[in-house]
């Protein structure tokens, strides 16, 4: 009996977890975030921080869950295909309707024993993450080029000094064949709601991570990875990136949306 009602009650912590999803006022309006949508998005690994290089581009719902070790060991992944496919979920969009994560959450503790309480254990565990990645993500598409970024706390982050990484992800998404030339951010220090300072990488510093790379129309996705120090438990970067046009040598801005940094290991009170 008592292994029941702690297993329900690991379920309905769960649900809690997804239903209490909400934007900061200082994000929802340039971010486009969404709370009937959660983004889900592959851990940011620290020992990446400074590559770049084209992977095979990961932008479907199922080979991103893939990407989760827990979730290959706790989680039946031929049922969440499956469940994928039932739901009608468009696979190449890695946004899940809220309602439709609860569902999933639901399926998973249904065939799930009532003795298997460490698998309600990680179940939530493995939520909170996707939870807190797809709140640090953005996705913007702009002249034709897909930006997503996810940001993450470095693990040798403490107190007095916040690092946060920040991963990108870059696609063309149509013809022509372009060149990334430049980057400008901002990155803002949030206390109390208000902005406090920002650091700013003024346009155009050339390249990403000593790279410039080339997007071919439809081709593989570019992602590479870097950090920043910042002050407070909460921030944000925006910014944009400058292309080249290779066919008429014309140089054009893509924007990057809103992204949110956070520590979740400081509670807010918000």
């Amino acid at each position: 009996m008592a292994k029941h009602l702690l297993y329900r009650s690991l379920y309905r912590a769960c649900l809690r977890e997804v239903r209490a999803w909400k934007p900061l006022p200082f994000l929802a309006s340039k971010s486009g975030f969404d709370k009937d949508f959660v983004i889900v998005t592959d851990p940011v690994f620290s020992d990446k921080s400074g590559n770049g290089g084209f992977t095979a581009t990961k932008n479907t719902v199922f080979e991103r869950l893939q990407r989760w070790s827990s979730v290959r060991e706790e989680f039946q992944l031929e049922q969440i295909k499956s469940w994928l496919k039932r739901e009608n979920i468009d696979e190449k969009n890695p946004k899940i309707p809220t309602k439709q994560l609860c569902r999933l959450i639901r399926m998973e503790f249904e065939f799930a024993t009532t003795e298997n309480v460490d698998r309600g254990f990680a179940a939530l565990q493995i939520i909170r993450e996707l939870l807190q990645s797809s709140f640090c993500t953005s996705i913007s598409n702009s002249n034709n080029i897909r930006v997503e970024v996810t940001t993450h706390k470095h693990d040798l982050s403490d107190d007095k000094r916040r690092i946060f990484l920040y991963r990108v992800r870059m696609q063309n998404t149509a013809a022509p064949k372009v060149t990334l030339k430049g980057r400008g951010f901002h990155f803002a220090n949030i206390d109390n709601g208000e902005v406090k300072s920002v650091h700013e990488v003024k346009k155009y510093q050339p390249g990403v991570v000593g790279l410039f790379p080339e997007l071919e129309p439809g081709g593989a996705c570019f992602e590479y990875q870097s950090w920043v120090d910042m002050e407070t438990a909460d921030a944000f970067m925006e910014g944009c990136y400058e292309f080249q046009n290779d066919e008429n040598n014309e140089l054009f801005e893509v924007d990057i949306g809103r992204t949110q940094m956070r520590d979740f290991s400081v509670q807010k009170s918000n």
